[in-house]
Order: C-alpha cells, then sequence, then structure tokens
C-alpha cells in the first residue's frame, strides 16, 4: 500500500514526468532527518523532493514497533503522522532554502523493497548512515548498502550534522574507469554550487619488490611521477568536455600511495564534506552493480558519501 501527497510547494516550472527526483529515506532518526535537509539543500528549481518511509514486520521504526500491532488500519495511519512531522520538522527550519517541491509516500514493505519500489533509475537515492530494521541488519546488511548495490543510480549516504552554507571541500576518486569519470564531473558540479575547493585522488601502487635496489626505486618513483601527470590530464581533459559552466574551479590532485578502498576512507575526514567515488564493477557476490570500494567508502568514511553511476551510453552510441 502505497499513499502520496504533497507536503509543501513553491510557484516553480511544471517538471517534466522523467526528471530526476531527490527520493529521501525518512524514519524519523536523526540519520532521516539530516539525509532529508541535504536533499531539501540540494534541491534546484522546481525539483521534486519524495520524503518516504517504508516499514514493514522486520523494519519499523521505533515508533510504530511501539504499537504493538500488525493491522495497517492503524500500522498506516501511525506511518503517514510519523512521516509527515518529521517532514514538517525539517521544513519548517527558515535557514533551509525553498527551492523544489516535497512530496511524502508512505509504503507498506520491509525498507529496502519499499524505497527500490518508488525509485526510478535517473533518481537520486538519499539516505542516513543509520536507518530502520534491527534483524534485517543483522542478517541482511544495513539498508544503505542494500540500496546502493540495487539501485542503478546515484546514491547519496549523509553523515553528521547538515550547515546550509558548507564550503569545505570536497574530495573525488579518480581511476580512469567511466564510473570515475561520471563522478569526477558530479563531484565538480557539486563544489561548484557550494563554492568549494575540489580535491581529485587516486590510488596507486607499484608492484613491490623482493629485491630493491637503486634502479628499481628509480623506475618505482618514475612511474608515480607518470601516475600524477596522467592524473592531471584526466581531470583537466575530463573537466573542459564537461557540460556547464564550472567557473573558476579550485581544483588539485593528487596520487597516494596505497589501495583505493583504504586510501579513500582514510582520507575522507571532516575537512571534507563529502565524498564522491563511482560505482565500480561488479561485486563476485551475486554480481551486483558495485563495486567493493564504493562499498567500503560508503560503509566505512567517516563524511557523506556520492556513490555515482556513468549513464548508459545512447543506442546510436552503443552501435
Amino acid at each position: 500500500m502505497i499513499t502520496s501527497q504533497p507536503s509543501a510547494a513553491t510557484d516553480t516550472p511544471e517538471r517534466r514526468a522523467d526528471a530526476p527526483r531527490l527520493v529521501v529515506g525518512v524514519d524519523g532518526s536523526t540519520g532521516g532527518e539530516q539525509a532529508l535537509r541535504w536533499a531539501l539543500r540540494e534541491a534546484t528549481p522546481g525539483q521534486e523532493v519524495l520524503a518516504a518511509l517504508a516499514f514493514g514486520p522486520l523494519g519499523r521504526p521505533p515508533d510504530l514497533d511501539a504499537l504493538q500491532t500488525g493491522h495497517l488500519d492503524e500500522l498506516v495511519p501511525a506511518a503517514k503522522s510519523l512521516l509527515e512531522k518529521a517532514v514538517a520538522q525539517v521544513t519548517g527550519s527558515a535557514e533551509l532554502p525553498a527551492a523544489g517541491t516535497v512530496a511524502t509516500a508512505a509504503v507498506y514493505d520491509e525498507p529496502v523493497a519499499g524505497l527500490l519500489e518508488l525509485l526510478r533509475p535517473p533518481d537520486v537515492l538519499v539516505l542516513g548512515s543509520r536507518g530502520w530494521g534491527r534483524l534485517r541488519r543483522l542478517l541482511l546488511g544495513s539498508v544503505a548498502s542494500q540500496c546502493l548495490q540495487q539501485h542503478p543510480g546515484t546514491v547519496v549516504v549523509v553523515r553528521g550534522a547538515v550547515a546550509t552554507d558548507d564550503r569545505r571541500s570536497v574530495l573525488v576518486g579518480v581511476d580512469g574507469t567511466p564510473d570515475s569519470l561520471a563522478a569526477l564531473t558530479w563531484a565538480a558540479e557539486f563544489a561548484v554550487r557550494h563554492g568549494a575547493p575540489l580535491r581529485a585522488v587516486r590510488a596507486w601502487s607499484a608492484p613491490a619488490s623482493l629485491h630493491p635496489v637503486l634502479r628499481s626505486v628509480y623506475d618505482r618513483q618514475r612511474a608515480f611521477g607518470h601516475a600524477r601527470a596522467e592524473l592531471r590530464r584526466l581531470v583537466r581533459s575530463t573537466l573542459t568536455a564537461a557540460s556547464g559552466d564550472l567557473g573558476e574551479l579550485d581544483v588539485a590532485t593528487d596520487v597516494l600511495d596505497g589501495s583505493s578502498a583504504a586510501t579513500l576512507t582514510g582520507e575522507a575526514d571532516q575537512r571534507y564534506q563529502l565524498l564522491v567515488v563511482g560505482r565500480g564493477g561488479a561485486t563476485a557476490l551475486r554480481h551486483r552493480r558495485l563495486g567493493s570500494t564504493s562499498l567500503s567508502c560508503a560503509v566505512n568514511a567517516a563524511t557523506s558519501v556520492a556513490v555515482v553511476e556513468a549513464p548508459a551510453p545512447s543506442p546510436a552510441t552503443a552501435s
């Protein structure tokens, strides 16, 4: 059972039916509240922000658990009330901009299935780092990690308080793959909107020699220098080709020694408002559409994380 209704609106141009929405998982928790704040801050004029509460027998907010009932005629009104209260608490803040429109949806289903049912591929899914489902979290992993693996579009996991005017740097991982270049463009556009610096990082590690000699050390340093030059070239060419005006974007590049997951999660501390990574390839587990680096960053980074996938090529391009 799904119910949906506008919660707040502004005088904005009519939305296209296929326009990407910001779909936010809201459950009355602090994490859900911060995710909604982030989405409202990022919404462009006329863009829809859909605040969604999905609840089922194994994944209910504590307020619904307290009812100790399985009857929908009691659960659904309580879920609607909880959702509307959570949305009103955030939208009532005078410090938040009012660019987009806000709608609500309450779904009687387990959190992951309920959110995925609402999503379209272009939609951006915004989640708090903590959420529903005590039992399901133990058995199958968190709602965020499951949605990351199953939603083909961009997913943002919000950590910590969301400031209205946040000019901290944006960190992006770049390794030359199409997904990482899409992440670079996405991160650059995000940084421009916030007037924030952008730092593009590549994790790189040369094979270790069993018998290090001066020559092998020299070769390693030379290869490291080539990696730096290649990263600078890649960032410059990608941002030059990006659509839109990136203006006077402050971009720094850095190659760091280490594995991708460890390097990016280690760097993504409170100096950065956001870490942006590409989705990466399929994992060995069930061939899901998420690489191990992006999943590790989303789960372990100390700051908010956006996981971005390159758009599918058009039929003309593919042929």
